[in-house]
């Protein structure tokens, strides 16, 4: 039986699918990458797919700059929702998960929320088929200034964390979004830094001990999440591998 693929969506080309597209093809499922930035349109049939894993992204849910894609994307969310299509949102699109489906991206209050940190599950997410393969706050990746301060209406809140409490929810049983990162190499995380640097010391930040830190996290990311993303995979293809 041929199965369909899985369509990775990625929004920025700094932020590529990174390790996910790894787990995956080690274990034996197929790929679709979309990159509406290089000019790929979003998939108006999502049929076509087993699932969608949409990435995160330089740019704003609030915003139509360097974005002008966005509305086509908010619309792809919400046909994926109604449908209960089984479908991932990582940081900024976590973000788009959430406006698209009646939640609220500002401006994070508390400032920007940058490099390794942990988030905590909550109760609820023991309940959860996909979140159960998960520790109890494992280790994720941060970068991003813009925050979920409402989630959407029937959102089941999943993980929260110690600056921001919004970092994970489900919307109906197969709509999930994390407000962190999990699919990052040293490569791309160290090019993050590089890129804003002199911005993120002017805002306080220590970027060689962001560097530090994430060189030492980094290790333990492909034994947390490589069966997260496996378990989406079953989830999204209905088999077992």
């Amino acid at each position: 039986m041929t199965t369909k693929p899985i369509a990775i969506i990625e929004h920025d080309p700094v932020s590529p699918a990174g390790t996910i597209l790894d787990w995956l093809s080690e274990a034996g499922y197929p790929t679709e990458v979309i990159r509406p930035y290089d000019g790929d349109p979003l998939p108006e049939d999502l049929s076509e797919y087993a699932g969608m894993i949409m990435l995160g992204g330089g740019q704003s849910t609030r915003s139509d700059r360097k974005f002008e894609w966005r509305s086509q994307t908010i619309d792809l969310v919400q046909q994926a929702a109604a449908a209960q299509f089984p479908s991932l949102g990582l940081c900024l699109s976590s973000q788009v998960f959430a406006h698209a489906l009646g939640g609220v991206v500002e401006k994070g209050e508390h400032g920007m929320e940058i490099g390794a940190m942990q988030a905590g599950r909550k109760d609820i997410s023991y309940q959860d088929e996909l979140f159960d393969t998960l520790p109890m706050a494992p280790d994720v990746i941060e970068f991003h200034g813009e925050v979920i301060s409402e989630l959407p209406p029937d959102a089941v809140h999943l993980m929260g964390g110690p600056l921001y409490e919004n970092q994970a929810f489900r919307v109906g049983k197969n709509i999930w979004a994390m407000q962190f990162h999990i699919e990052t190499t040293p490569e791309i995380f160290g090019g993050w830094i590089r890129d804003n640097k002199e911005a993120l010391q002017r805002k306080g930040f220590d970027t060689d001990r962001l560097l530090e830190r994430y060189a030492i996290v980094h290790p333990d990311l492909e034994e947390v999440w490589a069966p997260f993303i496996r378990k989406f995979a079953e989830i999204a293809t209905g088999t077992d591998r």
